[in-house]
């Protein structure tokens, strides 16, 4: 019998991405909709178990075989990075995903990263550049990271002239990795892109670096 997703479900997978569903709802979308709340709660208890135990637990349950399928199917894709995705691990890697798109009109542009620092996002946020704003940038930033799964960020805007870090960046980056930490993400740098380059403030040394592979 085929097994539909609840159009709610549905709708918050596609809007947020399953990274930001609680396990309840995650065993659900695997399960099927029909699954009983004492399953569910029994495959959510099971899933925090060492592997071995994890393993036995899930195999005594109606739904544990198709749930072994899943975790099974995410650690091999785990292993396989995408090669849709670019590693970004240091500044020249972030010009080179995403600086084409970005055009001097006044706002940041967020880059998401995952765990294995894989280009994860990467959107304008729709905030002017204006030190009255920067609390709406850093908000906005955090919230998009977040709801992409992620854990790591970085900002960068273009401008005309030279690659010259402002007074306005330096704030930014502090103000992003004060709020930053408060939620757990780790804000890795800002870059200002200009006629002449990019300028870096991690390489300049405004602060230490959030994750020593990104350098």
């Amino acid at each position: 019998m085929r097994l539909s997703i609840p159009p709610r479900r549905l709708v918050d997978l596609r809007v947020f991405g399953a990274a930001t569903l609680p396990d309840r709802e995650l065993v659900r979308l695997v399960c099927g909709p029909r699954v009983a709340d004492a399953d569910v709660d029994a495959a959510v208890a099971a899933l925090e178990l060492a592997p071995a135990a994890r393993e036995g637990a899930l195999l005594a349950s109606p739904h544990g075989p198709r749930l072994l399928a899943a975790l099974e199917l995410g650690r091999r894709a785990a292993r396989v990075p995408s090669s849709s995705q670019a590693r970004i691990t240091g500044p020249a890697d972030v010009v080179a995903a995403v600086g084409a798109r970005l055009v001097d009109d006044g706002r940041w542009w967020l880059v998401a990263v995952d765990v294995r620092l894989r280009l994860a996002r990467a959107v304008a946020i729709d905030v002017a550049i204006a030190d009255d704003a920067i609390d709406d940038v850093v908000v906005t930033a955090l919230q998009q990271t977040l709801q992409a799964g992620c854990r790591r960020l970085l900002l960068v805007r273009r401008a005309v002239g030279a690659a010259v870090a402002a007074g306005h960046d330096v704030a930014v980056l502090d103000a992003l990795r004060a709020r930053a930490g408060l939620v757990g993400v780790a804000a890795l740098d800002v870059i200002r892109l200009g006629d002449d380059g990019w300028c870096s403030l991690v390489r300049l040394g405004f602060g230490p670096p959030r994750d020593p592979r990104y350098r």
